[in-house]
């Protein structure tokens, strides 16, 4: 290889071997070649030969040196094994089917020894025998993260400055020079130019409709702006625009920091302002017209257009007015139930008309001068009561108001029926903010609002503690779930028959790395609030499966076996379940007849039509599929025949007061599963009295701390292990 000055770059080279590799003959490249060991050797870019199974068994230093393996790292590792694997799904049919074409150019994402990954353009070529048969391949290896990083920022700059020239105000940033680096498409059209490209590299000097004057002067404030780090925001001037005629602008100024705080440049925004300007000229041409249309502007600022009333602006003034005073006083944040149905049903309005009939009711249930009704928007109301001397005046009054509420209202020919949840708050000294005050009230309804319409409640600490930590742990859950701070508990399922081991109910848990363990109880209705409960729960579907196909394999092939799974009502909505759940089958190796799915016995409510279907397809894989906790729902027995259910389990509760009354429900539940040709298993099992009374009852199977309570992974195993194919007791 000529190693002179005029070598040619790492580009030309590729471009130039890739040729060699389809022109050449297979001798060319005998390994025994010195000539091809030299260039293989000193190559600039990754090179290695790989058999037939797609394995390498030579690479150079540029390869190894790129994908960080030392000498002999990469003998025996498979291609596929350096891909990403969501990047294997295509591209690679050649390593398999060598009659597709011997020469193949794919651009991937490689996995480096130490978990980095890189982009990098594969150039195969499939080196034949004399007698045309396969004989091995030889890899080019690219490393073009540049270039895709390069791409993916040009579509960025792209997407940044389409969305600029979308956005009406003038836009423009300069660096510390107080040269122009871009703006957007109205700013351009503004000074004169023809596109956002023109003004990089100028300065306000070069600009046609700014005089030196101004230029000195926009140097000086940006100087001023860069020496303060401080903003100079809502400076209103004129300028003239790109045809010689005055303009009034809104000039809003800040600075540019870099990433190590220091700043670099200035941003700017410019809004137009002529139009209202000029108003204001006129109207000072009459000072009575002006002191008119000031207080009308302060009667706009401080009330509700709709009802009248005082609006939160003016509400947020009055209590910083009040915070401050030794004096007892209360809020009471009004929301009308299902306002939204009726503004809906019977149209706008009705709905003003309604909103405008309350503001009045509400203003006729005060007595006291120093008590007010405003409107925050929408169907929400705030009273606020000064001076107050206890507690009862604000509770009393709630009570008054959803009575009055409550009252018919006639409306366009409709006769209306409302009721309102109402949290009320007390001013206390700790309350820094009005925000804070509006915050607790809000609070206090929406708590009053999960209790049953037409209740108030009284603002407690402890429910603002209880959202904050709730929050904290939606937080958490959602690192938790990329963090793979989950695991898994398992549960033995015993066959009452021969109480043998017949399968685990998978249990997952969350191991918090400052909490400590945190219940299912806690985190699963979040995650289902949140929709974390979907990746989540694929998650814990591919984890039990991985693991009871090790114990199939290990234990139970010439026994039955399953491994439950609870299924929650949110993974049912989703259209692609069942894709989901073939996938992870076919990936851990799981049998299909090996899964149970648990639903919940409200799902039978819930589910329609399309829920339905996504049961029957899940059937149809030779899933089973089980309703958990029978017999504590609303479930409609007309319906149960319509699924494909396996499986009954009976709740726990009814286990626990099997010799106190609740036999004949259990017998029951027996009964209706014989009749739909349904297995059973009980939960809870704690005693052997409650084992014996369910097996004479005729029970199939059976779970409880009398067997076993959730085990770890090791733990269960060792379970497996002494009592696979043993009676328990």
């Amino acid at each position: 290889m000529n190693l002179s000055n005029n070598q040619p770059s790492p580009d030309q080279q590729i471009q130039h071997f890739s040729k060699l590799t389809q022109q050449s003959s297979m001798k060319v490249f005998e390994w025994g070649n010195s000539k091809f060991r030299a260039i293989f050797a000193g190559a600039a870019f990754g090179m290695a030969i790989i058999n037939l199974d797609g394995k390498i068994i030579e690479s150079n230093l540029t390869l190894q040196q790129m994908l960080g393996y030392a000498e002999n790292e990469l003998f025996g590792v498979s291609l596929t094994d350096l891909i990403l694997p969501e990047d294997i799904n295509d591209g690679f049919e050649f390593l398999t089917d060598f009659a597709i074409t011997d020469h193949h150019r794919i651009d991937k994402r490689c996995i480096c020894k130490l978990n980095q990954v890189i982009w990098v353009r594969l150039t195969i070529s499939l080196i034949r025998n004399i007698d045309n048969s396969p004989h091995f391949f030889i890899g080019i290896c690219e490393d073009i993260t540049i270039q895709k990083q390069a791409q993916e920022m040009s579509h960025s700059a792209e997407l940044l400055q389409v969305i600029l020239n979308n956005i009406p105000q003038l836009i423009f940033w300069k660096d510390r020079n107080s040269m122009y680096l871009g703006c957007n498409k109205v700013f351009a059209d503004a000074m004169g130019l023809t596109s956002p490209e023109q003004i990089i590299g100028m300065y306000d000097y070069d600009l046609p409709s700014i005089t030196f004057a101004e230029a000195e002067k926009y140097r000086a404030v940006d100087l001023q702006i860069m020496e303060s780090d401080q903003a100079q925001l809502g400076i209103i001037e004129s300028q003239p625009n790109s045809n010689g005629k005055e303009m009034w602008v809104e000039r809003n100024k800040i600075p540019i920091h870099n990433s190590s705080g220091d700043v670099i440049g200035i941003l700017g925004t410019l809004q137009d302002i002529t139009l209202n300007k000029q108003a204001e000229i006129s109207l000072k041409t009459s000072l009575s017209n002006l002191q008119e249309v000031q207080a009308k502007l302060k009667y706009d600022a401080c009330h509700d257009s709709l009802t009248g009333l005082y609006n939160r602006f003016w509400l947020i003034e009055k209590l910083k007015q009040i915070m401050g005073k030794n004096s007892l006083y209360a809020v009471l944040f009004i929301d009308l139930d299902r306002f939204k149905v009726i503004n809906d049903s019977l149209g706008h309005l009705v709905g003003d008309e309604l909103l405008r009939q309350v503001a009045q009711r509400l203003q006729e249930c005060l007595t006291k001068n120093n008590s007010t009704v405003t409107r925050l928007g929408g169907d929400e109301f705030i009273l606020l009561l000064e001076d107050i001397d206890d507690l009862p005046i604000a509770t009393n009054l709630a009570t008054q108001i959803q009575s009055q509420l409550r009252l018919p209202f006639n409306l366009h020919n409709y006769e209306i029926y409302i009721t309102a949840s109402i949290g009320i708050t007390f001013g206390i000294k700790t309350y820094q903010q009005p925000e804070d005050i509006l915050r607790d009230a809000d609070i206090a309804m929406y708590q009053a609002k999960s209790k049953g319409n037409g209740r108030y409640e009284v603002f407690n600490p402890e429910i603002l503690a209880g959202l904050m930590e709730r929050l904290s742990l939606e937080n958490d859950l959602r690192r938790a779930i990329a963090n793979q701070e989950f695991f898994l508990d398992y549960q033995p399922l015993i066959s009452l028959s021969d109480q043998s081991v017949c399968g685990f109910e998978a249990l997952v848990r969350w191991r918090h790395p400052a909490k400590g363990i945190i219940s299912p109880n806690r985190f699963i209705p979040i995650a289902e609030e949140t929709g974390l409960i979907n990746p989540l729960g694929f998650w814990i579907l591919r984890e039990a499966c991985q693991q009871a196909q090790f114990w199939l394999q290990a234990f139970y092939q010439q026994s039955p076996f399953s491994i439950n799974v609870n299924l929650s009502p949110m993974q049912l909505k989703q259209p692609d379940l069942g894709c989901q759940v073939r996938q992870i089958l076919a990936e851990t190796g799981l049998p299909a007849s090996c899964l149970k799915l648990e639903i919940t016995e409200s799902c039978i409510l819930e589910t329609d039509s399309s829920q339905l279907i996504i049961l029957n397809q899940l059937k149809e894989m030779g899933i089973k599929l089980c309703i958990d906790d029978f017999g504590t729902g609303y479930s409609s027995l007309g319906r149960l025949h319509e699924f494909p259910i396996d499986t009954l389990k009976i709740d726990r509760s009814f286990v626990k007061r099997i010799d106190s009354g609740s036999t004949e429900i259990i017998e029951m539940i027996l009964a209706l599963a014989k009749g739909l040709n349904m297995n059973t298993v009980a939960e809870g099992i704690e005693n052997l009295e409650q084992l014996h009374r369910l097996i004479q009852l005729g029970c199939h199977y059976g779970q409880g701390y009398l067997f076993a309570q959730p085990l770890d992974l090791h733990a269960s195993t060792q379970f497996i292990r002494k009592f696979a194919k043993k009676s328990l007791t």
